[in-house]
């Protein structure tokens, strides 16, 4: 009887074994690597005939999942090659596939993008897209979280990326402050988790300029487009910034002592959700 419970044990532990060692390399959460090297850019180059874009940062990523669905911040989708670069990244969710060597995101307008997969492993992925004649290189990071809350990329997250359809209340502009500080939460926790050294934290577009052990707000004339334009005016924009202004210039934030800024950041935007939620009231 005991034989036959370890075999089955056995068995579900070689299953799940299987199931792991099939996992597409291009499953991944991919940001663009904006610590690229000279010799690596150079290496692009030539075998590519084509330089690393050099507008996308480290804060555009495409979440690819396992179950074939995608959300991404990227550049916006346009046809034919006199691509305007001067309009803004946009959130985006979808499906996606790979097909004839390209990797095929299908958005949430059903509008489709190709980009020609040229090189994909476990950390780098590099693609070209022949409308847009660029080339973009990725750095890849595991993407298995055990919710879709922990996932700092998922719709859930991201909700303060979208642009307000209408002006905003009080407590709509302190939802969307706590559900941009929850992306911020989960963003260091997957980072903690996966060993990361190194992350892109100021080009994500944000009320609050961050940098290595701390951050200061951001004036609106100092904010990101990106950021700006999430909100329906200019007057949300500038209330939304004057709220959390005021809170600061009253309360003070908790800054945890631990070996890892990564966790340090994950408790102080916890605790400035717990002051959004106290707004909402």
């Amino acid at each position: 009887m005991h034989m036959r419970k370890f075999a089955l044990l056995l068995l579900i532990v070689l299953a799940a074994s299987c199931g792991e060692s099939k996992r597409d390399p291009i499953v991944k959460a991919w940001t663009i690597n904006g610590f690229l090297s000279r010799e690596r850019s150079k290496e692009l180059k030539s075998a590519h005939h084509l330089p690393p874009n050099d507008i996308v940062t480290g804060a555009n990523f495409i979440d690819l999942q396992q179950d074939h669905h995608y959300t991404a911040f990227f550049l916006p989708y346009q046809k034919g090659r006199n691509a305007d670069y001067s309009t803004l990244s946009e959130y985006e969710t979808g499906t996606w596939e790979v097909r004839d060597e390209n990797l095929v995101l299908i958005d949430q307008h059903e509008q489709v993008r190709k980009f020609q997969i040229h090189e994909v492993d476990d950390k780098e992925l590099v693609l070209t897209d022949n409308s847009r004649q660029q080339l973009y290189c990725f750095k890849g990071v595991d993407n298995k979280f055990d919710s879709t809350g922990n996932n700092p990329f998922a719709p859930e997250n991201n909700r303060w990326r979208i642009r307000a359809a209408k002006a905003e209340s009080d407590a709509e502009l302190a939802a969307r402050l706590s559900n941009h500080f929850r992306y911020w939460e989960k963003f260091f926790a997957w980072a903690h988790k996966n060993g990361l050294k190194q992350v892109d934290i100021q080009s994500t577009p944000s009320v609050l300029d961050l940098y290595g052990n701390g951050f200061k707000l951001k004036h609106p004339l100092e904010q990101l487009p990106e950021w700006k334009n999430a909100f329906y005016d200019t007057a949300d924009n500038r209330k939304a910034y004057e709220k959390l202004y005021y809170l600061m210039a009253r309360r003070n934030l908790d800054w945890p002592r631990t070996e890892s800024r990564f966790e340090m950041f994950e408790s102080v935007f916890q605790q400035l959700q717990g002051w959004m939620k106290e707004e909402k009231r």
